[in-house]
């Protein structure tokens, strides 16, 4: 009875396996029914909550894992803006007021993040890592960073 756990979407449409994104590139659009119909396609059969999405990738670690290991690391609790992004191109520029900068595997401090790039190209980029947070079935991502 968990949230995301229907068979149909809050639309009524049949929920399914497929893959939403591959290599970093949306293979499927998501449309809901009105949508649907004016561009002539199929709706999206997409779950109603993360708790029904599946992220997977080779490249999977802890979040752990990735604090103890090497460079410093800042982690960005969350995110402003990200609604105003780019839709097409993926180009963002959000800022994460709420990071945690950990070096030598141990907090450091709060810091100021500004997180900028194009998203589809990070989710095609060969350093791309899920992180894995105990008790979140939302992974976190792991990006190549620069710090400064």
């Amino acid at each position: 009875m968990s949230v995301g756990a229907f068979r149909f979407t809050d639309e009524g449409v049949p929920s399914r396996a497929f893959d939403l994104i591959e290599g970093g590139r949306l293979t499927t659009p998501t449309l809901d029914l009105k949508y649907g119909k004016r561009l002539e396609l199929p709706p999206t059969p997409v779950p109603d909550s993360v708790e029904g999405v599946v992220f997977s990738l080779e490249g999977e670690c802890s979040v752990d894992q990735v604090l103890q290991e090497g460079p410093p690391r800042v982690l960005v609790h969350s995110v402003l803006g990200l609604h105003t992004q780019d839709t097409v191109r993926g180009e963002y520029s959000v800022l994460g007021p709420q990071g945690v900068l950990y070096r030598d595997g141990k907090a450091r401090g709060r810091v100021s993040a500004t997180l900028n790039g194009a998203f589809f190209d990070d989710l095609a980029g060969p350093d791309l890592k899920l992180v894995r947070f105990p008790g979140f079935a939302c992974p976190g991502l792991l990006m190549k960073t620069t710090l400064s």
